[in-house]
């Protein structure tokens, strides 16, 4: 899904580092990565980031 999708579905711009930061798409239960606790806890989890295309990738699963 693109970023602008996401953006438009949650009702809020991503965070600047979304767009610039891989590692702010990792899947961890990091404390600071409170994003990753909402998909993985939803039982999905990042495949792919294309930050170039602004694109991400879920697939289901927990990591």
């Amino acid at each position: 899904m693109s970023f602008q999708w996401l953006e438009a579905v949650l009702g809020a711009r991503l965070p600047a580092s979304a767009r610039s930061d891989r590692t702010w798409w990792g899947n961890t239960f990091n404390r600071a990565r409170v994003q990753a606790h909402a998909w993985l806890n939803a039982g999905w989890k990042v495949d792919a980031v294309d930050l170039t295309r602004e694109l991400v990738t879920f697939i289901r699963g927990r990591s």
